[in-house]
């Protein structure tokens, strides 16, 4: 499959695949629901959510983390890596295609839609059309959790350079769509003595 940027070609081959296996570990599934169990309360009585669309959901922990704590949740994750895709299709009423983001196309639309550590992995030049991704098919609210800096930057990765990338993800996309507003924000921290992660800024959005 021929992609757009260097970025999906990297994360849809070998160093994907690896991806996988670096990134499974005890307590992993525990750590997730409770970081979500926290995100929904600050949605108010949940705020009706029952579908969500993930970009990049891997093999799907936030997606289990989010079925631990919805009752009849449905889900459908655009995942490039064909690795990953196959296992996150595994889960039940979880649909998942398997191409670039880029590509996507669907008249469908969710109660949320969102992103966990994938904006910080995209080519910036590809960053609005993603944001419209995750507008055009929300019905109501838009999350993701991602590296935040104030101004855009490049952060060195496993010897690779512009693979991961720091900026205001959440400003830019109220920028982009002005009828969007900012619910709630928050930081996961790497020393969090229950349920630490990478050192992260959470942002819950509404279209209003």
């Amino acid at each position: 499959m021929k992609y757009q940027t260097p970025q999906e070609d990297f994360w849809a081959g070998e160093f994907g695949d690896g991806y996988i296996e670096r990134n499974q570990y005890p307590g992993l599934y525990a750590k997730r629901t409770a970081h979500f169990a926290r995100i929904l309360q600050s949605i108010p009585g949940g705020g009706g959510i029952r579908s969500a669309l993930e970009l990049g959901p891997n093999i799907g922990v936030n997606l289990i983390a989010l079925r631990r704590l919805i009752p009849g949740f449905r889900a459908t994750g655009i995942e490039i890596n064909e690795k990953a895709a196959k296992e996150c299709a595994k889960i039940p009423d979880v649909t998942v295609v398997q191409d670039a983001f880029l590509n996507y196309k669907s008249d469908e639309t969710f109660d949320l839609t969102f992103t966990y550590g994938v904006l910080l992995l995209q080519n910036p030049e590809t960053l609005p059309a993603l944001y419209d991704i995750l507008y055009e098919h929300s019905n109501r609210y838009i999350f993701m959790c991602e590296y935040y800096n104030p101004t855009p930057v490049t952060v060195p990765y496993r010897g690779f350079t512009d693979r991961i990338f720091k900026r205001d993800f959440a400003g830019e996309l109220m920028d982009c769509h002005p009828d969007v507003q900012l619910v709630d924000y928050g930081f996961f921290y790497h020393r969090d003595k229950f349920f630490p992660e990478d050192d992260s800024n959470w942002f819950l959005m509404e279209k209003r």
